[in-house]
């Protein structure tokens, strides 16, 4: 077998370069390998979200589903049967059931059983640890953007009003 560029590996896995260029040795691309994972495992959970800022169980899986989105902002208004929530959708009871099941998993709606229906409401709890975590990026993108508007004004050529004579 040959890599990419054409030298014999011989089990068939790309030769790995070393950061000076050179093929690595089977030692070095061992402590490439298990550096890499430990500095994954390191930075993220088991749910992909960053160790010490994870918000909970799965809210970010969570929250990736349109469909769930829209539920929450649904239970924003109140509480809601399971019937009403499925009535907002074109999809099946089941699948809108599941949807619930994925956020009542991730703790962002609670059930409440009342005879034969299901009412959910949405929990603020887990939004309000994400609202925590979200903020240093909300701060950082408003400094970002009021830099760049500074510097657009800062740069830009004064803009006249058109007259409309210039055809």
């Amino acid at each position: 077998m040959s890599d990419h560029s054409g030298r014999r590996t011989g089990t068939g896995v790309p030769a790995r370069r070393h950061a000076s260029g050179r093929d690595a040795n089977a030692s070095e691309i061992l402590d490439m390998s298990e550096n890499s994972d430990m500095m994954v495992s390191m930075a993220t959970s088991d749910r992909g979200a960053p160790t010490g800022t994870d918000p909970g169980p799965d809210v970010f899986g969570a929250l990736a589903n349109p469909v769930r989105r829209r539920i929450l902002e649904l239970l924003a208004d109140g509480p809601r049967n399971a019937g009403a929530i499925a009535g907002e959708f074109e999809l099946s009871r089941p699948a809108v059931s599941e949807h619930l099941a994925v956020l009542r998993r991730a703790e962002l709606v609670t059930e409440e059983v009342r005879g034969r229906e299901r009412h959910y409401a949405l929990a603020a709890g887990p939004l309000a640890e994400l609202d925590d975590w979200l903020r240093p990026f909300e701060r950082y993108w408003r400094h970002t953007l009021r830099g760049l508007r500074d510097h657009v004004e800062a740069t830009a050529p004064p803009i006249t009003p058109s007259t409309g004579d210039d055809q």
